[in-house]
């Protein structure tokens, strides 16, 4: 199971700051308004109300003002390429992959070619890419994107080791799992630097799902166990740990895995997180060890428990695990 999706890089440079603080016109007076103040409409709040009617506005404005100043064009990369973001987190892809590449575009026209705000477009339509399943093409930007970041922004190193991950995670799903595992370790010989616990975690159980398919299990279960004794663990992270172990000790030891899932699905209760997709998936995956086990009266009250979760989770979902118990 993959357990982490990267994050998109979103609002960071001044200009930026500068529209995410401007107030919303409520009223546009008769008289001629200037294009900064018609731009301060472009809060973040803004856009996160209707992505759609945030990008025809600023289509409309684009049109209507063909000649703009070198700061202007700015905000409006930046509007653009937030308005990608907001599509994302609804997962309209196509949609957010469409609105960043214009913002890439307009970025390449009034910025030098190693300008961060470049890389940020790139890494996001690396991002975007790969959430459609265009692997090869998501890796070509990601890669363009970390070329411009090594050479030219080494000082952010946070971001340097993101880039380091997406790049890893394109090699994964196209089964290049050496190249993934070594630009795993690559962000977290980095995120180790800064400190970035949570990226550290996520990186590691990203690492560890790349070794079992890569027929290192043993390294997978080591560093695994060595996250379940991090005593700066979340109780949340812990128990991702423990149901990432339970998936690996299924193939191996059907009895650890039984026991690992068992405490998995304890501990969801008792940090009151029993309504969850992970603990959904954590009882459908104790129900196939029951069922290779043989127990499929057991198995078939977990997955009619992962059933209930998903539809308190998702309603009114269409759900088949697809599972015979």
């Amino acid at each position: 199971m993959w357990a982490t999706v990267n994050m998109i890089e979103i609002r960071i440079s001044l200009l930026s700051i500068f529209i995410l603080c401007g107030f919303r016109l409520f009223a546009q007076t008769q008289q001629e308004v200037s294009l900064d103040s018609i731009l301060l409409q472009f809060t973040l709040e803004y856009i996160e109300e209707d992505p759609l009617v945030a990008e025809v506005s600023i289509h409309n404005i684009i049109s209507s003002y063909p000649t703009r100043t070198h700061e202007q064009d700015s905000i409006i990369a930046e509007v653009l390429h937030d308005i990608g973001t907001e599509y994302y987190f609804i997962n309209k892809f196509n949609s957010a992959l469409k609105s960043t590449q214009k913002s890439l575009e307009l970025r390449k026209k009034i910025f030098e070619p190693s300008h961060f705000d470049v890389t940020r477009s790139l890494y996001n339509i690396g991002v975007y890419l790969k959430s459609l399943g265009y692997y090869k093409k998501s890796l070509a930007y990601t890669i363009d994107c970390q070329d411009i970041r090594k050479n030219h922004h080494k000082d952010k190193k946070f971001h340097l080791a993101r880039t380091y991950s997406l790049i890893a995670e394109n090699y994964y799903f196209q089964s290049d799992y050496k190249a993934a595992i070594e630009n795993f370790d690559l962000a977290i010989s980095i995120y180790n630097k800064i400190n970035a616990d949570i990226e550290i975690f996520k990186t590691l159980i990203n690492k560890s799902v790349a070794l079992v398919d890569n027929k290192q299990e043993l390294e997978a279960i080591s560093i695994l166990e060595k996250l379940l004794i991090d005593k700066s663990l979340s109780d949340y992270n812990h128990i991702i740990t423990i149901v990432n172990l339970a998936d690996i000790w299924s193939e191996i030891d059907s009895n650890k895995s039984l026991k690992l899932y068992k405490e998995a699905i304890s501990n969801y209760r008792k940090i009151a997180l029993f309504y969850t997709e992970n603990n959904s998936t954590a009882h459908q995956n104790l129900a196939l060890t029951e069922i290779n086990m043989g127990l499929y009266d057991d198995a078939k009250k977990h997955l009619d428990i992962a059933v209930d979760i998903f539809k308190q989770v998702y309603e009114d979902v269409e759900y088949d695990f697809g599972y015979a118990a």
